[in-house]
């Protein structure tokens, strides 16, 4: 009797499993490479992988991704959101100021207060020069025509492209 009911449960039991793995959010692919080494790329909403020219591909809109397949030991899917791939930046320290950039907003997180920020147009008109009274700062960019703009804060200046 205890082995039919064991036999019984079978199914639902492998089913259960089966349902599991697919609610599983997969938010990077992790790529190991020959040497050791390994890296993960963020699945962004729009990210496309391909096998191009001998290499490993992974674009979207907001770059791309390429790895020579002579260099993949193997890679797979991982629910670890990984680093944001299109900065370089593979993790942040505490004292370090993060930009974020959308079609509407560009913030600025963990500034020092009284921190100068300025945004100008590649032509050098400024567009808008302040003081950061708190630790975060945004600007709204929402109105700004196509083109090439530059931000700074504090010593640090960066260009973007509006489209």
């Amino acid at each position: 009797m205890k082995k039919l009911r064991f036999f019984a449960l079978c199914p639902a039991i492998l089913c259960s499993a089966f349902m599991m793995n697919a609610e599983t959010a997969y938010r990077s692919v992790s790529i190991n490479r020959h040497d050791g080494s390994s890296m993960l790329v963020r699945l962004e909403n729009d990210i496309k992988a391909s096998v191009e020219g001998g290499n490993l591909l992974f674009s979207c809109s907001k770059g791309e991704v390429k790895v020579a397949m002579k260099d993949v030991n193997h890679w797979t899917y991982s629910t670890n959101p990984g680093p944001d791939w299109t900065t370089g930046i593979e993790s942040v320290g505490s004292d370090t100021v993060i930009v974020e950039y959308s079609d509407s907003e560009l913030s600025f997180h963990g500034l020092t207060p009284g921190t100068e920020l300025l945004l100008a147009a590649i032509d050098g008109r400024i567009i808008t020069q302040d003081k950061a009274a708190t630790s975060d700062y945004v600007i709204n960019i929402s109105s700004l025509l196509q083109g090439v703009y530059v931000a700074s804060y504090g010593n640090h200046s960066f260009k973007f492209v509006v489209r």
